[in-house]
């Protein structure tokens, strides 16, 4: 049986530039049909954005940039690694614990945010914890009220800051989850990897700068402690091992003087009595052995804290007047006009489209 030759649809194919005009001319004619209409609109949207505008609080940025030197560079105390390592001292440090992003990530921890948030600052002369400064500017204790929540009658002092409760985990939860998403932003500047920068935008100029400064101190103090607890840790076991036989050496030439004055004038012929000032002697020696090989070792232990301690040296600081980012209302109502007119348009569009298959 022979084949039935199908009729090829050539619709699209027949397609000229005439025809796209004339379509897109008849869109127009339709568009500009409705001009009253999408004028309208669109004063209606110019309005709206001018209201945004008008009511849209501005956002006071406070931005703090430092230099951070993380000390893990070459030293000399390469040297005394070996000997270092024979008493069980550890000179290389905390390594790359902070490098790379390790330290951007430590600045939106829950532990830092909310360390930084139980910092008393001064406010129009009233000393508050930040966290209450926070639910002030956000309004919570209102929005609390108006659900009838249980979150309205917590208190945020000192003394609850270790109350790690479900209800007011879930309010801290919430407040440093704003915080991450909203407030807090931290760069590394590409022209240096060791010049960070804390920006703080929010809608209240006393809290973006005392929780831009609070931020920066709290993860830089945390920082230094951790670079150097090795190390420390290592110098207060020399010290103490240092003290102790200090006394010891004490204590031996004590018993060695004692011993002598005990017998002052012994019987050259009666060695036996010589033996426990001898005994003491040797004591005394042995500790001053020690007690000076222990004096280096802490020198060592000293010159490794020293090489741990990083450096850090703020560039930049944010003061009063903050920098503010504001919705202009030019920007507002010409933003409403053309965005409701574009809708309009669309809406228009699609929906003589659709009436024209439907018909």
């Amino acid at each position: 049986m022979a084949e039935v030759n199908k009729p090829v649809d050539t619709t699209f194919d027949n397609i000229s530039l005439k025809d796209i005009i004339q379509k897109f001319a008849s869109w127009f004619r339709f568009i500009l049909s409705k001009w009253i209409v999408i004028l309208v609109i669109s004063c209606i949207g110019g309005a709206i954005g001018l209201a945004y505008a008008w009511f849209k609080k501005p956002l006071y940025v406070a931005t703090a940039t430092f230099v951070l030197d993380d000390g893990d560079g070459n030293s000399s105390l390469s040297q005394y690694s070996g000997l270092a390592s024979i008493i069980g001292m550890n000179t290389g440090g905390s390594g790359n614990l902070f490098q790379g992003e390790n330290i951007m990530e430590l600045y939106k921890s829950r532990m830092m945010i909310k360390t930084a948030l139980y910092e008393k600052v001064a406010i129009a002369g009233k000393i508050d914890l930040l966290i209450n400064r926070y639910i002030k500017v956000k309004k919570l204790k209102e929005l609390w009220e108006e659900e009838k929540s249980e979150a309205r009658f917590l208190e945020f002092n000192e003394q609850t800051i270790d109350d790690t409760t479900r209800l007011r985990n879930s309010v801290l939860n919430g407040i440093i989850g704003d915080i991450r998403a909203n407030f807090l932003v931290i760069e590394k500047l590409e022209k240096s990897q060791s010049i960070l920068k804390v920006v703080v935008k929010s809608p209240d100029e006393m809290f973006s700068k005392h929780f831009n400064d609070k931020i920066v101190y709290t993860v830089n103090d945390f920082y230094v402690k951790t670079k150097t607890k090795k190390a420390m840790q290592d110098l207060s076991i020399l010290q103490h091992q240092l003290d102790s036989v200090r006394v010891k050496l004490n204590g031996a030439i004590t018993d060695v003087a004692a011993s002598t004055d005990n017998n002052p004038n012994p019987n050259p012929y009666l060695q036996i009595l010589k033996v426990p000032s001898q005994k003491r002697q040797i004591d005394a020696q042995t500790n001053a052995a020690i007690l000076t090989q222990l004096n280096q070792n802490v020198e060592i232990a000293k010159a490794s804290m020293r090489r741990e301690m990083p450096l850090i040296q703020i560039v930049d600081a944010p003061f009063f007047p903050l920098e503010t980012i504001s919705f202009g209302k030019s920007k507002g109502f010409l933003g409403g006009f053309f965005g409701f007119a574009f809708i309009a348009v669309a809406f228009f569009t699609v929906r003589g489209v659709f009436r024209k298959i439907m018909s």
